[in-house]
Order: structure tokens, then sequence, then C-alpha cells
């Protein structure tokens, strides 16, 4: 079965202080196309809401592209992605919309996409998937926490920013799926400077043909981070005090302060997915059965003498999972991850261990629809030197002339284990029989 496996030597958090985050949020701009589009639905869908009534679910295919620097180093940590699409389904939850990982995560080694700000359009064209929504999880995108490319459609995250505290995967998901910034028009301007009559007022007279569009998101003009809730006293061009509201996830408010999409800014998105987007429907409804949780089986916890250069490491098969998250640490630093594994088997070997180390380990199962499962508590072993392969045998010789009954039968000890056989002949067994005379390696 297909093993994705890297050795890990960078220290990686899966979230962020605010403090930490890139000067720039998002670094979007919403292609003209686009923005035409919101406006002629917005005229002609009015207040009227297309999701009253519709309980449909649309399962949205995410490729996960993890981006790593030319030596295969940096990557955004499974566990991560996996408490992000958890959230993202989450915060998605009264769309109506579930994503879901189509096929495997696809690991890119390329410094110039891992941090980039110059040419790395070839890497997207090279990589992108058809119909997904394709997601590319990297260092640093162009000093941003995140931004849609509108006209190469895809999605770039900071790594630092798409933990399960953050809203930056849910922000740039609006904007895939239509929707400006809620102080749209105001991306370049300093927020200090006076309104202007083409801005949407506080009244919402103007709300379907300026600002964001949408009339049930108030007037805003915060075209940087910002604490909730909002308590300045800046006055629209009527001279109407402003009162933006934070907990939208297309405004620029705290992480911790965004919680919904309102009702108008759904519709959209639903309407942009049937009418523009309805390529990402084209696949098979993904199976959603749920996971059951697994449990290690060996090394049992607290086992010595582990082989350092042939680690198997087993846990129990858990009911709806296709996949498995394996991680492994040192277990006095426990933040620095020596193995950071996707497999769909239930067991795998390592062989690029440290000997004489004290390991933790745990497993966490998962499939495309259902990402929010736990890991398994983690257990414990201690590695060992690795010895040298003695290479026991015995020879049965030909009875007499006119027989073919040699044979030669190999019981090595030593090395790490797990051995394997290769005879001159072809055999590939420890012991090779009905022998005529002669030499065989």
């Amino acid at each position: 079965m297909k093993k994705i496996a890297f050795l890990f030597s960078t220290l990686l958090f899966s979230s962020i202080l605010f403090a930490q985050e890139p000067d720039n949020y998002c670094g979007t701009e919403m292609p003209e196309e686009m923005i035409q589009w919101l406006k002629n639905y917005r005229q002609q869908a009015g207040d009227v809401s297309m999701k009253q009534g519709d309980e449909t679910i649309y399962f949205i295919p995410l490729k996960a592209h993890i981006v790593g620097n030319n030596e295969g180093g940096g990557y955004y940590r499974v566990q991560s992605l996996l408490d992000a699409m958890c959230k993202l389904n989450e915060q998605f939850d009264e769309v109506g919309f579930h994503y879901y990982l189509l096929g495997d995560v696809n690991y890119i080694n390329n410094t110039a996409l891992y941090d980039h700000s110059g040419s790395f359009n070839s890497i997207i064209t090279n990589s992108k998937v058809q119909n997904a929504a394709n997601v590319y999880f990297v260092e640093d995108p162009s000093g941003n926490c995140g931004y849609f490319s509108g006209w190469r459609d895809y999605v770039a995250i900071k790594k630092s920013c798409g933990g399960p505290s953050n809203t930056t995967v849910a922000h740039e998901m609006g904007h895939y799926f239509s929707l400006p910034h809620t102080f749209y028009g105001w991306e370049s301007r300093n927020q200090s400077e006076p309104p202007r009559a083409t801005d949407e007022r506080v009244s919402g007279s103007n709300c379907n043909t300026a600002g964001d569009f949408f009339c049930d998101t108030p007037a805003d003009f915060i075209s940087n981070r910002w604490n909730c809730p909002y308590t300045g006293t800046k006055v629209d061009f009527n001279g109407d005090p402003y009162v933006v509201d934070g907990a939208f996830f297309m405004s620029y408010a705290n992480d911790n302060c965004q919680n919904k999409f309102s009702p108008e800014q759904i519709d959209a998105m639903r309407a942009n997915l049937l009418s523009v987007r309805s390529n990402l429907l084209n696949h098979p409804q993904p199976v959603v059965e749920a996971v059951s949780s697994t449990e290690n089986i060996y090394p049992p916890a607290g086992a010595t003498g582990i082989p350092s250069n042939y680690a198997q490491i087993k846990w129990r098969k858990a009911e709806g999972a296709t996949h498995y998250n394996l991680q492994m640490t040192r277990y006095f630093n426990g933040t620095f991850l020596n193995v950071d594994m996707i497999t769909s088997d239930t067991s795998v070997v390592i062989t690029n261990l440290d000997p004489v180390v004290n390991y933790r380990w745990r497993v966490r199962p998962f499939n495309a629809v259902h990402t929010c499962t736990e890991f398994t508590t983690y257990s414990t072993f201690v590695t060992k030197e690795p010895t040298a392969i003695v290479p026991n045998y015995t020879v049965s010789s030909i009875s007499c002339p006119e027989r073919v009954d040699g044979a030669v039968t190999f019981n090595p000890t030593g090395g790490a284990g797990g051995y394997t056989y290769k005879w001159s002949n072809g055999a590939s067994s420890s012991s090779v029989d009905y022998l005529l005379p002669g030499n065989y390696f």
C-alpha cells in the first residue's frame, strides 16, 4: 500500500500568536470578473434567501499541496492539515459545504514556492488538479497569512496561519467562492481618510451596489487587523457612525472574533458553486463513513531493544479509516517530529531512527471526509545499537553423484532483522534445495 514518509529537521508549530502574523493578513485581489458576477447576482437576488428550506450538503473536493524547501524540509504538519480541515468544515457548516481531501496529499519540494514572492507560476500549473479547490501550504505566501489567486485559481496559506485557532483558510475559501472583504473598496486606502460618496453607507441605502454588496454585513472600512468589539467614532459620508462587526470571516478582525458568514454571503457562495464552480461537483460523492478509534499494538509501551534501523510499528485497524497519521518523536523533545507519515497500512517499518534513544509514537485514523479524529495515547520504546549480521548456515551435501538433493539453509542473527534473500539461482527464501554440485551465492 502507498505510504508517504518524511524525516523532519525543523521545529514546527501548528498555531501562531497574532503578534507573529505577517503584516498583511490577506493578499487577495478579487478579479474583476468575480466582482462583476457578484454584482449581477446581488442585483437579481436582492434579499431573497436561496438557502431557506434547502438542506443540501455539497461536498467540495480540496486538493492539499504541502510545500517544503528544495531539501524536503519545513513541511506543514499532517496533524495541522487534519485539524485545519476539521475547523474549516465547522466554519462552513451553516453554508452547507463539506470539504474533503481529494486523493493523496501532494508534497512539493521547491524553495521558490515554499517562500515565494517571485515567479513560480510553472510550479502551480504543473501541480494543480482539475475540478478541485487547490490549496498550497507554504512557509511564506508573499508576506501574507494567505491569499486567493483569482487568475490562477488557487489558494496559498502560510503554514503558521493554518492552525485550528486561525480563520485564514475559511477567509480565503470565502474569496474562492466570490466573497470580497467586508471593507471592499478600502483595501489600498488609509482608513483615516474621509469616506467617499461611493462608499457603502451605514444606513444601507446603497448596500447592493457598494462595499461588499451585501446588506446584512454592516458597512466596514477597517483594512488592517483589529481587536473586536469596534469602539471607534468614524462616520460615513452621511455623518452616521460606523458600527463594524468583527464576527464575519471576511473582515480583518482578529481570529478569535470571527465566527460566521452572513445569510446573504452564504447564498452567494452556494449560487457561485452551482453556476460558476459546478465542475467541483463532477466527482462521485465521497464515502461519509464515520471513523472509529484505534490503539497501539507494537512495540508495547515501555519496550526496549527495538532496532533503530528496523523499528516495526503496528496498530489496530479503525473502522471507516482509509489512512493514518503516524507521529514519532524523541521522548524528551516532543515538539520535534522525527516521523510524520501518512499511510493506508496498519503497520510500517522505520529504518532511520537513532540508536539508544527513547522514542514515543501515536497514530490518528482518518478518511477523506472525517478528519476530526483523535490520536491514540503515546507509546514509548527504546532503540538499541544495531549489531553485525552473523550468517549462520548449514549445508546438506549431495548423497551420491547421480542425486539432485543438495541443500543450503541460512539462519542469520544480528543486524536489524527482517532479512531478505537473493540467490544466484533466483531463489528468494532462506533455504535452497534440490541442488546439483556447484557454487551458490
